[in-house]
């Protein structure tokens, strides 16, 4: 989409809200694209979706997310960090994925362990 695209080089963020059917021009143009039949989808049923599937892609986002945040002696990083800098990077939304928050769908996978700490939140450490 020109006019997403041109919003996005004059450094302003680009909300983008749509379904399936959103063609993936207009989503790869969002700073943030949120896909609001998963969104209504989890707010309507009772029980939770079964998670999708989450491809190789995904996991690499998130790597790289890990790899760029600060990490302490132990090699974990902060959620909160990795997230900032996954969606400065991506689009993607944990609930298009069957996941309510970010942390259930980190959880979830097996290339990452987490830690959480009182008073400081979730931390998280890449496995291979």
């Amino acid at each position: 989409m020109p006019i997403a695209t041109r919003i996005r080089q004059n450094g302003l963020p680009v909300y983008g809200f749509g379904s399936g059917r959103t063609p993936e021009g207009f989503r790869q143009a969002c700073t943030r694209f949120i896909d609001l039949d998963a969104v209504t989808q989890s707010e309507t049923d009772e029980t939770a979706p079964d998670p999708l599937p989450v491809d190789a892609e995904l996991v690499k986002l998130f790597a790289d997310a890990w790899k760029a945040s600060k990490r302490d002696a132990q090699g974990y990083a902060s959620l909160s960090e990795m997230g900032q800098r996954a969606a400065n990077r991506s689009s993607f939304d944990a609930r298009s994925y069957g996941f309510s928050r970010l942390s259930e769908l980190i959880e979830s996978l097996p290339n990452f362990v987490t830690e959480r700490r009182e008073g400081n939140g979730l931390f998280v450490k890449r496995v291979r």
